[in-house]
């Protein structure tokens, strides 16, 4: 500690006058430095038109994604309030409406300021006038100069949690701080009005408008000429009938099919024990359709029990035996042939029963298969005529929106509100004189007693004689006083 404070107070008129610096420093600059006054105006973006316009496009369960989309809309704003073009705008404004006194002030002090400042600014001219000769820097034109100071003085922040932009300006008077902010919010409220603005869309959707009620005419023209060349009245009902009359069809005609075939079997197995064998034919199950086959079967077996009484006393060769077997004979074939002229008969109208059922089957196959293809080219014409109604409709609900849009834009009305316009601050918001000077103290101190302790470190003398048995580790045999330093 009494080396620390050996070397403060051996430097304490070097580090006093770094403080000084450090604090003089400071104060020129502080009074050099026009005091900037921050003026403040909150402009809510609100969820108006411009996105409730389509928002029947959305699902109810996906309405969620709309305000997703804020923080993405927020900064579309922001973009349109830091574009370059809003700038001129307010800057063409601000030269009409602001009358700015070039005069110098009449206060003593602020008129020093002033030539300072002027001087400064000569100054800086020839300094940098080699820069603009070679190219290196470009010299603005005063509008463009007012411009890029504009855009300097403008601060966007976009308050959490809400949909409002905080817009902010900071100027060296209040007042025009104030009408800056203000002509900011203003124009760009104009501004997001024209970007919004369907200058040309009313004739695209006029035009779409006329080529989908063209579409829509010709196709119920199609409609109405196909309905009335095929007479299609109620084609779902008639295809149900059509359907029940083919189901229908179906029965009788598997019906007569089992018949026929039943029948063919028969004719089939009366033929075969006809040509193979020589036994009696079985009457089949033919109903009461011949009656005199009921007969033939009583002959036939009266004789066929005369030959087995006969036979018991004459020969197979007799007489008798073979005019029974004769007999017998013809009796068989008199059955078969009216078995066999009877089943030609019943396959001739089964037959025909079943080849007219499948022509007329056919035939309403046929017609259902023309229904179908009808149906389908009538389904299509359908389709089609919703869908150019869907086109017209919509194109006719954008149409109306599109125009009640304009008639918003051509009164000025819109979803952006200017919560609260801005007022000249009655404190500046720079320079921060309180927090200058402290920090400009604090670094003359941390300078001053920096520069101290390297000095001392580089220093290569001896302050006593202690130093010198600690550096050199020797004895010391004697001091000499400095005569000139001595007090009398």
């Amino acid at each position: 500690m009494r080396d620390i404070l050996n070397i403060l107070f051996k430097h304490q008129r070097k580090i006093l006058a770094v403080f000084a610096i450090a604090i003089v420093s400071a104060t020129g600059y502080l009074l050099y430095t026009s005091p900037v006054y921050q003026a403040e105006t909150k402009i809510l973006v609100m969820l108006g038109r411009e996105k409730f316009s389509a928002i029947d496009a959305y699902n109810k369960d996906t309405y969620n994604i709309l305000f997703q989309e804020r923080g993405q809309n927020i900064n579309n704003e922001i973009e349109i309030i830091t574009d370059p073009y809003l700038t001129y705008k307010v800057l063409d404004r601000l030269q009409n409406e602001i009358q700015i006194d070039e005069r110098p002030p009449e206060d003593l002090w602020k008129r020093l300021k002033y030539y300072a400042k002027e001087l400064l600014k000569e100054i800086k001219d020839i300094v940098y006038a080699p820069l603009y000769w070679t190219g290196i820097k470009t010299r603005l034109n005063e509008r463009d100069a007012l411009a890029l100071d504009l855009a300097g003085s403008l601060g966007i922040e976009f308050i959490e949690d809400t949909d409002i932009i905080k817009l902010t300006v900071g100027w060296t008077d209040p007042n025009i701080a104030a009408h800056i902010a203000n002509a900011y919010a203003e124009e760009y409220v104009k501004r997001h009005i024209e970007v919004l603005a369907s200058n040309n869309s009313q004739n695209f959707y006029r035009d779409q408008i006329k080529l989908y009620s063209e579409k829509l005419h010709a196709i119920e023209a199609q409609l109405d000429a196909f309905r009335n060349q095929h007479g299609i009245s109620n084609l779902a009902l008639q295809k149900e009938l059509l359907l029940r009359d083919i189901s229908e069809l179906e029965t009788r005609y598997n019906e007569a099919r089992i018949a026929f075939e039943e029948e063919r079997i028969k004719s089939e197995s009366v033929e075969q024990t006809f040509k193979r064998t020589d036994d009696w034919i079985e009457t089949p199950d033919i109903g009461d359709k011949l009656a005199d086959l009921g007969r033939l079967d009583q002959q036939y077996f009266e004789l066929l029990g005369k030959r087995n009484r006969l036979s018991t006393t004459h020969t197979q060769e007799s007489r008798q035996i073979r005019d029974i077997d004769f007999e017998l004979e013809q009796l068989r074939n008199q059955k078969a042939r009216s078995l066999m002229n009877y089943f030609k008969t019943s396959l001739n109208v089964l037959g025909h029963k079943k080849d007219t059922l499948a022509a007329e089957l056919k035939e309403k196959k046929s017609l259902l298969q023309a229904l179908n293809a009808k149906a389908l080219k009538l389904a299509e014409l359908e389709r089609a005529h919703k869908i150019n109604e869907q086109n017209y409709l919509t194109y006719r609900k954008k149409a109306e929106e599109l125009r009640i849009s304009d008639d918003l834009n051509d009164r000025n009305i819109t979803s952006i509100r200017i919560v609260s316009p801005a007022t000249a601050p009655p404190i500046p918001a720079s320079p921060r004189k309180s927090l200058i000077l402290a920090i400009s103290a604090f670094l003359g101190a941390f300078l001053g007693i920096g520069y101290a302790i390297l000095a001392e470190y580089f220093s290569h003398t001896f302050r006593d004689g202690e130093d010198i048995s600690q550096v050199l580790n020797t004895q010391l045999l004697a001091v000499i006083p400095d005569v000139n330093n001595t007090k009398t």
